[in-house]
């Protein structure tokens, strides 16, 4: 027979720690176990959800890596930084003479809307008096700009007729406020 009073006290503490920290330990391990198993049903199902959406993942990826192309070799970079010859080649296309249309610079730094929260960088057209253009002229221009361009618009055109006398003549000069909005991020 064993007498349990012969050994220490510090002995029998060191053992029930262990064995209680084995447990604690054997149970931690067993939760853990317990919450992988119940979350596998639901990594299974996303898994099959994965692979039955894979064809429209690649869909729209082909569409976004198509937009992209178009984005680069729509050459904004030239439209803001020489935009003489990014216009020029719009208003060629279009059939009209270099002396009808006047590029400004662009306004720098880029203006913020307060009210509709959006930023605005902007270049203007002048359409001079002395060399108007004809109504249909000046849309197919501005339709020409939108096409070639995935973000730069036609912000703002104000014309009027370039010779108040001559109403039967289709003439028109003034200014075409063309540009690009971005929201301001918060």
């Amino acid at each position: 027979m064993k007498n349990d009073a012969a050994r220490p006290t510090s002995e029998m503490d060191v053992l029930k720690f262990y064995i209680w920290l084995m447990v604690a330990m054997t149970l931690a391990l067993a939760a853990f176990f317990w919450h992988v198993w119940g979350r596998l049903d639901t990594t299974k199902s996303n898994l099959q959800q994965g692979l039955r959406l894979k064809k429209d993942f690649e869909r729209e990826q082909a569409e976004i890596q198509s937009m992209l192309s178009v984005y680069k070799n729509n050459k904004e970079d030239v439209a803001r930084d020489a935009p003489m010859t990014w216009f020029s080649n719009v208003w060629n296309r279009c059939g009209i003479n270099a002396n009808s249309l006047q590029p400004g610079a662009w306004r720098v730094p880029p203006r913020f809307d307060a009210k509709n929260k959006f930023y605005e960088e902007q270049i203007d057209m002048t359409i001079p008096p002395k060399s108007p253009l004809p109504r249909e002229m000046i849309a197919k221009f501005c339709h020409e700009i939108e096409k070639a361009s995935a973000r730069l618009r036609v912000l703002e055109l104000d014309v009027k007729r370039a010779d108040k006398e001559g109403l039967e003549k289709d003439d028109w000069s003034g200014k075409i406020f063309i540009g690009y909005r971005h929201a301001r991020v918060d």
